[in-house]
């Protein structure tokens, strides 16, 4: 049988799929080098950055000029170099003998006279942690005590009646003993100064109606404060100084030499409405700041009634001792805080710092 001789058709095939094959490594070949070409590229110009960035911080540092080495220590952090300060804590709003019941308050709180004693302990014991932090970077030797009103109750309302542990004379004698408690305490664990100042606020008054010229003639807590003042008449480290109108300005600091005055405005603040405004109390607390510096020159305004901590740097707003109630809730629509008072500083020349919350819930 004659051998069958392969079509040309097969052959050429076969030498196409080996010039296509060389076709696509060339391409690859040519790819690459194009990528690579690509790389080197962005390198060079990454490369030209880089070395003008350099020359631009060469000649600022030939330019530069050397600095001086610190040859004096700062001021206040050096042994014996701390400026002086005035600690001032801010007591109102205690309501001592009247109740909160959870039920009524979706069991935010609760409050009664022993819950009142437990936290006002822990305001004196917080103030004087609260000093002693201080004392590490500051001379701390005078505290300023503000009792702001509203340390009872009272009968103001007909509810009340219904409602309270004690009746007004007998929160007064409470009061006082609970104030009297944490005085005594901090005059035996420090060796400050205390001053006392004492506004009386609109809930612990003798009438239905409040009064304005009369008030405090009218007012249990005014009572109370004399009684307090008679009480440590004899402790020379101690001086009260209380208000018989509606606002105190009181001169803190200012003993050493080329120490500043700082003027501390007190007032309890009933008098200022919020009337419902977007602001909340901001809007009418700021205007009637305003206006009262007009007569009496102050760098910072302290008040109570609102039951709510802003310490800002020319008003001191103090939260409460009795904490979130139907008051905050549905009077002056606060948000919820826990039961709080107010901790600052008067540095002798830099004014008001050092602002903290005395946390006194358990």
């Amino acid at each position: 049988m004659a051998r069958r001789e392969k079509k040309p058709e097969a052959q050429a095939s076969a030498a196409d799929l080996i010039d296509a094959a060389n076709v696509v490594r060339e391409r690859a070949r040519a790819a690459k080098s194009a990528r690579l070409e690509a790389e080197v590229k962005a390198l060079s110009r990454e490369l030209e950055l880089a070395e003008e960035r350099f020359g631009v911080l060469c000649e600022l540092d030939a330019h530069r000029r050397p600095t001086r080495p610190l040859t004096t220590p700062i001021k206040g952090h050096g042994k014996g170099s701390r400026r002086t300060a005035t600690a001032v804590v801010l007591a109102s709003d205690w309501h001592v003998e009247e109740r909160i019941d959870p039920k009524t308050i979706d069991g935010l709180n609760e409050y009664n006279p022993e819950i009142a004693e437990i936290r006002s302990v822990r305001f004196f014991e917080g103030t004087e942690w609260l000093i002693r932090e201080q004392q590490r970077l500051f001379q701390v030797r005078d505290l300023f005590l503000w009792l702001g009103g509203d340390i009872i109750t009272g009968y103001i309302h007909e509810e009340l009646l219904e409602g309270n542990f004690l009746s007004p004379t007998e929160a007064v004698l409470f009061a006082a003993r609970l104030i009297g408690n944490g005085i005594r305490f901090l005059l035996k664990v420090t060796e400050l100064n205390i001053n006392v100042g004492c506004d009386f606020g609109n809930h612990g008054r003798t009438t239905q109606k409040p009064r304005v010229g009369t008030a405090a003639k009218n007012s249990y807590e005014w009572l109370m404060y004399h009684m307090l003042a008679k009480e440590f008449s004899s402790e020379p480290r101690t001086q009260f100084r209380i208000s018989d109108g509606h606002h105190a300005v009181h001169l803190l600091g200012g003993a050493g030499k080329g120490d500043k005055h700082f003027r501390l405005h007190t007032t309890h603040g009933d008098k200022v409405k919020s009337m419902g405004g977007i602001g909340g109390i901001d809007v009418p607390l700021n205007r009637a700041i305003a206006q009262w510096h007009q007569t009496m020159p102050a760098e910072c305004t302290a008040h109570g009634h609102f039951h709510q901590y802003q310490p800002g740097q020319r008003r001191a707003s103090n939260g409460s001792l009795i904490g979130y109630s139907t008051f905050s809730r549905d009077i002056c629509r606060a948000p919820f805080e826990p039961p709080q008072q107010t901790f600052f500083l008067v540095d002798s020349t830099r004014g008001k710092t050092q602002c903290a919350p005395i946390w006194v819930a358990q």
